[in-house]
């Protein structure tokens, strides 16, 4: 699996938003936080669902069509890394911020 810049999907359905959202996605020192990736097999939507996690706060989703690669790979026991590409908020649209992560593989 090669490196894929993806929309983290989901955002608006987590608990806290949009604080959990906007509490961070400003940038500090001019970098963004750090995300993790994290496997969520029991989640009762799609048992292949990746979590994008900020901190100790879940902020959204892998896309479920990239999540079935990543996860199987995830499941081979390969460490898969992220980082923040972009937040983006629309003064138009102030509920509907968009994240851009950077999905990695070693």
């Amino acid at each position: 699996m090669p490196s894929v810049e993806t929309k983290v999907v989901g955002v608006t359905f987590h608990d806290g938003y949009p604080g959990n959202f906007h509490k961070w996605s400003l940038l500090e020192d001019g970098r963004y936080p750090n995300c993790k990736l994290v496997r969520e097999p029991d989640n009762e939507y799609d048992p292949n669902a990746v979590a994008v996690r900020v901190g100790r706060s879940i902020i959204g989703h892998v896309p479920k069509e990239l999540a079935v690669r990543v996860a199987e790979v995830m499941d081979s026991g390969v460490e898969v890394t992220a980082r923040v590409v972009t937040v983006e908020t629309f003064p138009d649209l102030p509920a509907n911020p968009t994240m851009i992560i950077e999905i990695n593989r070693p």
